[in-house]
């Protein structure tokens, strides 16, 4: 396959467009004027975007760990996770030169973490498929905005100008491209979950478009509902991925007596998207249709969502998406995000190492776990919970669709509630444990205040406490955010969670405005997803690629899995096809050189969660003499005098082997040394996972990596 191109998104982006929208008002249940124009900038980056298929939604190889070498904690937790949850080692980065201390100026977050990371995911070719970016202990976690920031009267004073680092990582775009009034808003995550009104917020893409659209409003105001329809089509035309336009056609085409135009678009409608049946069912302006047996026949082909709400997608890094929250792969159409948390925070008023990783297996292990339990949402006249009140019924309404419990309980938090799956909240002080609750392994934790995520103030409860008691993921501001839905956690969260998202993937479905927010935890836990399980028949760990035929693909049958809908392959990393999830693929490739190569194999199921399920083998290539040869001791102490030692040969001509921890060089031997030690300062403990490399002037050679468990 193709290599993507990543230059549409780093490192800079290749041009600056203005852009247009306008509100389509559908019909008098949303709006008393049927029409309204707002004319308004919103500034999208443009560039180039590959075609090539894409790899959607999150397994581990679709994350990137980043760690700070300059902390052992950092290093170790990173140890921990990527072991649990089997990340390739490619996709470890590490950063030796992190600025001390809690918060970070713009610039050096640009220059140091952000543009570091995404050049070294571009030049280990992994752009294809990441999707998101998380951040190990000990990085400044508050980053101020200051230096980006030009004098703008209109800016509002509640935009305060401190983001937080895995807020500003997912906005990179804007940040790569010093766009303070873009990242700094309390609307720029057009990936979040919207009222079904908003659909119809029509994007122009020029100066043309937006006269096109102010005609369109002429139209609809004058009641001309054929020559409203002529404009849609012209628009659609030009944005074949806007199913809302699609529906709005068709109410036209229906208002204007042409029925079977209406139908066309009525049913490439619901094709590209549309799922809102009840809906179709009471617009009046497709009334005249109601009789047509074509008209009964695609409602009933059309999902039963709630208009009240848009429903949860798989995320996707490649996708553009547009303030409607429709997607597509035209960088014209709106913003592409990276998604972005952190693992641990384990400063004086965070989390001990020991408490973080228990955390993090604990829900590592929540995984597929279906598990049973309530989602609570607190109900006080506090203004922390009285700013998200018109969203907590929609939550239990979406909750209860799915066959899950929901409470909105008087209390500031649950009370003896011993089958937490989910909380939201809103307080300044409180302690989980004397509450008597328990989280129900996999459980997410959101507490609207102003100073959740800020770790060097001790005026209020931090969300690390949180985890402390058991949550997989927790979110608070960094700095003080006022009482502002939009910066927070939608309660819908839960929804999203419980319908099959991933934890990163959920928060992000829920938060319109993230550039505050601090969410840190396991970003991969989703207990309640449905994989695409398959098994694999003809490839062992070990094997000799020589050996490979063409290897099967057969679904499991296991009980709440899902049929695979798409199988891509990754050899070493790098995404090298994709195609049909049930059959045989081959990839014995004569081009693959000598030494142990990693293969991947991640199916996607067809639904819109697009969950994943991912499983790797570690081949061989090449006769026994063009082999890496590697030994390591495969237990070792720190408090032990003597380094630990590894030895490493080959008998190819000409190589240089070097030790990696991960992707990271520790140790390189000269010409004819066998033996080298490893220095301490590169290891952390736990699971550290070690791999020699010969390299040769072109191409480079692997060994099988050996885990070494590395004890204090």
């Amino acid at each position: 396959m193709e290599q993507i191109d990543w230059s549409y998104r780093h490192p800079f982006p290749k041009a600056v467009l203005n852009r247009f929208w306008i509100r389509y008002c559908v019909d008098s249940r949303f709006k008393t004027t049927i029409w309204m124009v707002f004319i308004s900038i919103v500034i999208f980056l443009a560039g180039e975007c590959n075609s090539t298929p894409c790899l959607a939604g999150a397994s581990a190889s679709q994350w990137v760990v980043v760690v700070n070498g300059s902390s052992d904690r950092s290093r170790t937790i990173a140890n921990h996770y990527t072991n649990w949850r089997n990340i390739p080692a490619k996709n470890i980065i590490v950063l030796n030169e992190v600025p001390p201390g809690n918060s970070i100026g713009i610039e050096a977050f640009r220059e140091k973490i952000l543009k570091p990371v995404l050049q070294e995911v571009e030049s280990r070719r992994l752009s294809a498929h990441i999707q998101g970016i998380a951040y190990s202990s000990d990085f400044p976690l508050a980053v101020s905005l200051s230096e980006d920031l030009s004098p703008n009267p209109n800016r509002s004073q509640y935009l305060t100008p401190i983001g937080s680092i895995n807020g500003m990582t997912y906005l990179y775009r804007f940040v790569l491209a010093k766009q303070s009034d873009n990242y700094l808003t309390f609307v720029n995550n057009f990936y979040v979950q919207q009222p079904g009104e908003s659909l119809f917020k029509f994007l122009a893409t020029s100066e043309a478009e937006a006269e096109l659209l102010k005609e369109l409003a002429k139209a609809k105001e004058e009641k001309n509902h054929q020559e409203s329809a002529m404009l849609l089509d012209r628009y659609f035309d030009a944005h074949p991925h806007q199913f809302p336009v699609a529906y709005a056609s068709a109410q036209s085409w229906a208002t204007a007596g042409q029925p079977i135009k209406a139908m066309d678009r009525l049913q490439k409608s619901i094709e590209l998207g549309w799922s809102f049946a009840d809906f179709i069912k009471t617009d009046p302006q497709l009334e005249s249709l109601r009789s047509e047996r074509r008209y009964q026949a695609l409602v009933r082909s059309c999902e039963e969502d709630s208009f009240q709400w848009t429903p949860a997608l798989g995320f996707d890094s490649r996708r553009f998406y547009s303030p409607n929250g429709t997607r597509s792969f035209d960088p014209k159409q709106g913003v592409s995000y990276l998604l972005s948390m952190v693992l641990a925070v384990c400063t004086e008023l965070g989390n001990s190492e020991s408490e973080v990783l228990t955390q993090l297996k604990t829900a590592t292990l929540a995984d597929f776990s279906y598990p049973s339990g309530t989602f609570y949402i607190t109900d006080t006249d506090d203004v922390r919970t009285t700013c998200r009140k018109a969203g907590f019924q929609i939550a239990v309404d979406q909750l209860k669709a799915i066959s899950q419990s929901a409470d909105i309980i008087p209390t500031i938090l649950p009370i003896s509630k011993r089958d937490v799956l989910g909380v939201t909240m809103g307080t300044a002080v409180f302690a989980w444990a004397p509450s008597q609750s328990r989280f129900i392994p996999g459980a997410i934790a959101d507490n609207l205040t102003s100073l959740g995520g800020a770790m060097e103030d001790a005026q209020q409860t931090k969300l690390t406490e949180f985890l402390r008691n058991g949550a997989a993921a927790a979110s608070g501001a960094v700095t003080e955010p006022y009482s502002i839905q939009a910066k927070f956690p939608h309660p819908t969260i839960h929804a999203s969670y419980a319908s099959g998202l991933t934890c990163a993937e959920s928060f992000y479905s829920s938060v319109a405005g993230p550039y505050q927010l601090l969410i840190v935890g396991d970003p991969l836990c989703q207990p309640f997803a449905h994989p695409p399980k398959f098994d694999l028949k003809g490839v062992d760990d070990g094997q000799s690629m020589r050996s490979l035929g063409r290897i099967e693909f057969k679904s499991s049958k296991e009980d709440n899995t899902l049929r695979p809908h798409l199988v891509s392959v990754l050899i070493d990393g790098v995404l090298r096809g994709q195609g049909s999830s049930v059959g045989s693929v081959n990839v014995n490739d004569p081009q693959i050189r000598s030494g142990v190569h990693e293969l991947r194999f991640i199916a996607t199921s067809d639904t819109r969660q697009e969950e994943r399920w991912e499983s790797a083998r570690q081949v061989i290539s090449g006769s026994a003499d063009q082999q890496l040869n590697f030994q390591s001791p495969t237990t070792w102490s720190t408090r032990m005098e003597t380094p630990l030692s590894v030895s490493a040969h080959t008998k190819l001509p000409g190589a240089i082997i070097s030790i990696r921890h991960d992707w990271e060089t520790i140790a390189t031997l000269s010409p004819g040394q066998s033996d080298v030690e490893l220095p301490r300062g590169k290891l952390g403990r736990g699971p550290v996972r070690l791999q020699a490399v010969a390299k040769f002037e072109d191409y480079e050679v692997y060994s099988l990596p050996i885990v070494v468990n590395v004890t204090p």
